[in-house]
């Protein structure tokens, strides 16, 4: 530090910066499925999901039957086209 008149002083520090790991909580779901139709029906299920970080919720699966469709809005459509599917 200096004073504008020839004056100075000088102070040595240190300063530890440490790492800060935020919590990263997976999402959940709100909603219950429906978990049966009727033969020749469309299954509808709308996902209600959030998480609790605030991060952007999708709608995936690994693996899924021939037909069925996730929109981006969470809503799940699937005709079964053979009984017991």
């Amino acid at each position: 530090v200096s004073d504008g008149f020839g004056g100075s002083r000088t102070q040595s520090f240190t300063l530890a910066v440490e790492a800060v790991v935020l919590a990263d909580d997976a999402p959940v779901i709100r909603s219950l499925p429906t978990n049966s139709i009727r033969a020749g029906e469309v299954y509808q299920y709308q996902v209600d999901a959030y998480d609790p970080n605030g991060d952007p919720v999708a709608i995936t699966f690994e693996t899924r039957p021939a037909g069925m469709t996730v929109h981006a809005s969470g809503l799940i459509s699937w005709r079964p086209d053979v009984l017991g599917d």
